[in-house]
């Protein structure tokens, strides 16, 4: 009985450890992902901008 409960506390563990691994890069990607979509946007509002007074 031990044995078994000291296994699915250390995948517990495991997965745990696994999950904080992953999941801040995937915000980290989406993130980024954001800000050059903003980034696209602005600049291509500032380029209409810019094409209307000349």
């Amino acid at each position: 009985m031990s044995n078994k409960k000291k296994d699915l506390l250390e995948e517990n563990i495991n997965k745990r450890l696994d999950e904080a691994r992953y999941e801040p890069v995937k915000k980290r990607k989406k993130s980024h992902l954001r800000e050059w979509m903003m980034f696209i946007i602005f600049s291509l509002m500032l380029l209409g901008m810019l094409l209307r007074y000349i």
